[in-house]
């Protein structure tokens, strides 16, 4: 059985065990509101920093002006030739200028061939042994080669002619050229009324052919005479055939045969 002094020794050293943890309870308390209060000021100016969290201002964006657009320019056309007449240097230009591949003896003439007004430049050469034909028409800006053709076999081109050869008023083209001691041919062109055209034999022993002859030939005013090949007969027996001038056919058409 405890003693009344005992008792009042417990209660005493309980009173004093409260107010010590009374007293750690407190100082704990006051190191909270210090520890808070240095959260709550602020370092520098000790004004209460804001609680509420800080919003990162939104960057303005600046207006950029959009670039005006450079025009593309505008391609300026180049300027075509102003459709003309040739001219004597026009001709003179083109004929200086031109050279036909494996030509020898080239001689040229200006003149009017197809009867438009405006002139054509006929050219005849010899290439690789035969007469070559070759013609140049103006297309409105510049002389251009429109035709080209072979004619008779040829060591030397002995006649070069532009005229009136039928009769129908428009100028034809003829060459007479030489092959040996004996041998001479005539060949021929001329404007069909769409294009420059050999004019071929209809009939006859030069059936097809536009050169004529073969000791000789001769055309006079619509009518052609050319010597045919009579082989193996000595050539003083070979015969002769005729032809006349058809304009609606574009021909020399056979008409006769005259003998020796």
């Amino acid at each position: 059985m405890s003693q009344p002094g005992d008792d009042a020794d417990a209660a005493a050293a309980r009173g004093k065990g409260a107010q010590i943890a009374v007293g750690v309870v407190g100082a704990v308390a006051v190191f909270l509101l210090l520890l808070v209060a240095l959260v709550l000021f602020d370092d520098d100016d000790g004004e209460i920093a804001d609680l509420e969290p800080t919003t990162a201002p939104t960057p303005t964006r600046l207006a950029t002006a959009s670039p005006t657009p450079t025009p593309t320019p505008t391609p300026t056309p180049t300027p075509r030739p102003t459709v003309r007449d040739p001219t004597d240097a026009d001709a003179a230009d083109f004929v200086a200028a031109f050279e036909p591949p494996d030509a020898e003896g080239l001689e040229s003439v200006t003149v009017d061939v197809t009867g438009d007004e405006v002139r054509e430049i006929v050219f005849v050469s010899r290439s690789r042994g035969a007469t070559r034909l070759d013609v140049a028409g103006w297309d409105g800006r510049s002389y251009q080669i429109v035709f080209a053709d072979q004619g008779g076999e040829a060591e030397e081109i002995t006649n070069f002619t532009v005229t009136d050869l039928n009769g129908d008023a428009a100028d034809d083209i003829l060459t007479r050229q030489t092959v040996g001691e004996n041998g001479e041919s005539l060949s021929l062109w001329g404007y069909d009324g769409e294009q420059i055209a050999p004019q071929v034999a209809d009939g006859g022993c030069w059936h097809g052919a536009h050169t004529y002859g073969v000791v000789g030939a001769e055309i006079g005013e619509e009518e052609l005479a050319a010597t045919c090949d009579d082989s193996p007969l000595p050539q003083s027996a070979w015969s002769t055939d005729v032809y006349v001038w058809d304009g609606d056919a574009y021909r020399w058409v056979y008409d006769r045969t005259e003998e020796p």
